[in-house]
């Protein structure tokens, strides 16, 4: 009690107390000196009352009998003291603390006053303001105490009178309601009803119920912050060895207290970034909060209230705050300032995960910043990761291996901690057979990295290898320059030393240009397939969206997902994401703009391999084309080779009459590749349903439907045995033409 906190009193040793149970036993404790001030104030009261009230308005109010009912404890509450005076009574509770916490036990009333520096007269006003919670029918008490049954809740001038003698000391005990106080700066008490309108002492106030459950033991944070706000328990975890130092600072600092650290996590790597941060909060034996930005923005503007109960949360867990970016443009990210202002002034640990620039100069008080790149790890580094990797899980794995994952896999150190962890329990104890270990640890990475790129894109499983794509020898020569430049990057960056001035994304893009059935597709998968990487071409469907900046959020998730998975991004008729950039006329071609420069920006940043595919190559932004690596045509196939994809497409195993020409399919028929592919499987079912051999009457049919479906006239040809009555059309006589000048 503020008053008789000054008496002087000598306290008995601490042994000769019995310690509180637990929490709540010592909070009713606290609480019976406050319900006799409040017994003899209803005591005092009652002098003024001749009789009881006899009305027709009784039940609307309380009568002294009632309110002195309500006051006086029940049998089943501890008895007040054999002492006499509240002195008595405070020094045994007093007592029955230290003994307390002594044995060990935490009392949160006892935390509570440390985390948020209460003095005597701002707890005695939050144990008042919270009896309505606890007791029934101190609403009614209240009611009475202040003459008017609507205040349910004690307001500040009764506070004032009941705790202070004399105008100067309610003048200064007044301050404990100033909005820079404990009780009203960290929202332990919030307003009843519109209290801003009424004069101070008419003002009344309630104990905020994460207050309430806090003080009974409960650890279920604030209403407001459900479905936003992620508690995470942290064990302690190894540290980084690049980040050590960092993190030693921040847990002695963190320890001390007193200021605002904020630490900026910057980068690619979030899995690397969320590691540092549980690396810190682990050690520190705290728990971590996780809380998106939008949760705490309405549009650019922010919310100051929501922000404060976040990091109240993270005093009473105790926790560090992590605030995470979305995906939204640079342009509608929002000013940090006004957040930066509240964390400086909070003294606590907080990280920020984005790339949002921070300008902390000039804040007070001064907030301690650090910024932390989270650059996915060069292959050297990773090779030496998945050495220590494999060396700590005991697996008969040769360097060479390890070099392979080095180069297919760039995961950061704790993710392939994490690998081996979730490999350990597939092993099943037998790490002895490097095949199958290397089989297993695939399917692993592929498990936990794919997920997020399986909502966004299509996973393609290609059977196809270098034998079976039909294309001309440059165009071979090509794609398998492609395809070296993805395979042999260990080798040039990091053994030759060309990456140590390679400061940006290493990916490699390449634009496949040709109409629809010419091979890109396919030769995408040959390339995936020979060097045993995942395939994934994107549904344009799910990218391209009319909301401004959705299909640049879009593309973002895509290309953060596929960082570091060992993954092809194909993205198919690219020309509607990579279109050329327009002359601004309205906000929709400003719009547009944007999302094709911040494309070029994540093609220059993205470290794994790209192919663009089009059949209007024209349509394609020139700046675009400045940054493609290889740009590979695909005409259509020459008679040589269309022959070869004839021969190709229909297995042997099909029956076949002995009129079957495919010499003059291949002469005759100016088609692509995947014409011929859907033109052969077409007949082989034809012949299936005729119960007969595939003959050449059956390939016609079903180079009619092909020509048919594509909008196109079915070319003629010269009598003879195999169709009477064609005559080659001068438009077939000019493709022909065509396929023999791109053969050459």
């Amino acid at each position: 009690m503020s008053e008789l906190s000054a008496t002087n009193w000598s306290p008995p040793p601490a042994s000769a107390a019995v310690p509180y149970q637990n929490g709540l036993e010592h909070l009713l404790a606290e609480m019976s000196p406050i319900r006799q001030i409040l017994e003899q104030r209803v005591q005092q009261m009652t002098k003024y009352f001749e009789s009881e009230v006899q009305s027709p308005f009784k039940g609307y109010g309380i009568t002294p009998s009632e309110a002195l009912e309500h006051v006086r404890r029940t049998p089943d509450e501890p008895a007040a003291t054999e002492e006499s005076g509240h002195t008595a009574m405070i020094h045994r509770f007093n007592s029955r603390v230290d003994a307390t916490l002594q044995a060990g036990l935490e009392l949160p009333l006892v935390q509570l006053k440390q985390l948020f520096m209460l003095n005597g007269f701002e707890l005695d006003v939050l144990l008042t303001c919270l009896m309505p919670e606890f007791f029934e029918g101190f609403d009614r008490v209240f009611g009475f105490l202040q003459d008017d049954a609507t205040l349910t809740y004690p307001t500040v001038g009764f506070l004032l009178d009941l705790y202070c003698r004399g105008h100067y000391m309610r003048s200064e005990a007044g301050q404990a309601f100033h909005a820079g106080r404990p009780l009203k700066y960290w929202r332990l008490l919030v307003p009843v009803g519109e209290e801003a309108r009424k004069p101070l002492r008419k003002r009344t106030y309630r104990v905020d119920q994460r207050i309430v459950r806090y003080l009974m033991g409960s650890n279920l944070y604030a209403d407001e912050l459900t479905g936003d706000m992620i508690i995470e328990d942290v064990d302690q975890a190894t540290v980084p060895l690049k980040h050590r130092a960092l993190i030693d600072n921040l847990i002695q600092s963190a320890k001390r207290g007193g200021e605002c650290m904020v630490v900026h996590l910057q980068g690619p790597q979030q899995e690397d970034a969320l590691g540092l941060a549980r690396a810190a909060v682990g050690n520190l034996g705290w728990r971590l909060i996780k809380i998106p930005l939008a949760a705490l923005l309405h549009q650019k503007d922010w919310k100051l209230d929501a922000l404060d109960l976040v990091l109240r949360e993270a005093l009473l867990q105790p926790a560090a705050v992590l605030f995470h970016e979305d995906n939204r443009p640079m342009a509608d990210r929002p000013d940090l300032s006004p957040m930066l202002a509240a964390l400086s002034r909070k003294g606590l640990l907080c990280f920020y995960l984005g790339q949002s620039p921070m300008m902390v100069d000039g804040i007070e008080p001064a907030i301690n910043y650090v910024k932390v790149a989270c650059n996915t790890p060069t292959a050297s580094e990773r090779l030496l990761y998945w050495q220590r990797a494999i060396e700590a899980a005991e697996l008969n794995l040769s360097p060479e291996m390890a070099e392979q994952l080095a180069i297919r896999y760039p995961l950061s150190e704790q993710q392939i901690e994490k690998m081996f962890t979730r490999l350990s329990v597939r092993l099943n104890g037998d790490g002895h057979r490097p095949a199958q270990v290397m089989h297993l640890l695939k399917e692993v990475i592929n498990d936990y990295s794919l997920r997020p790129l399986d909502a966004l894109a299509q996973k393609i499983e290609s059977p196809y290898s270098w034998t079976d794509l039909v294309v001309h020898n440059s165009l071979a020569d090509h794609l398998k320059a492609f395809r070296n430049n993805i395979a042999h990057q260990f080798t040039v960056y990091e053994k030759w030393g060309f990456g140590a001035k390679e400061s940006r994304g290493r990916g490699v893009t390449a634009l496949y240009s040709g109409r629809s059935g010419t091979g890109k597709t396919m030769a995408a998968e040959v390339i995936a397939n020979d060097l045993q990487i995942n395939l994934y071409r994107i549904d344009l469907a799910s990218v391209v969206s009319k909301y401004i900046g959705e299909t640049e959020k879009n593309l973002k998730n895509i290309f953060d997902s596929a960082r570091g998975t060992n993954t092809l991004l194909f993205f198919d008729e690219a020309d509607s994401l990579f279109g050329k950039r327009t002359d601004i006329h309205d906000a929709h071609d400003r719009y547009a703009n944007l999302e094709v420069n911040y494309l070029l920006q994540k093609l220059e940043d993205h470290d794994g391999p790209v192919i663009l595919a089009t059949n209007r190559r024209k349509n394609i932004d020139e700046a675009f084309l400045r940054r493609i690596h290889f740009i590979v045509e695909f005409p259509l196939p020459s008679e040589p080779l269309r022959r070869l994809i004839w021969q190709k497409k229909i297995p042997a195993r099909v029956p076949k009459s002995a009129g079957l020409d495919v010499n003059y399919l291949a002469k005759q028929f100016e088609i692509s590749g995947g014409d011929i592919k859907n033109a052969a499987l077409q007949v082989t079912f034809m012949a299936a349903e005729a119960g007969t051999p595939l003959t050449m009457e059956h390939l016609l049919a079903a180079l009619r439907r092909e020509y048919r479906k594509m909008g196109k006239h079915f070319p003629g040809a010269r009598p003879n045995q195999h169709d009477q009555g064609f005559v080659e059309t001068p438009e077939a006589r000019r493709r022909k033409k065509e396929v023999r000048r791109l053969g050459t």
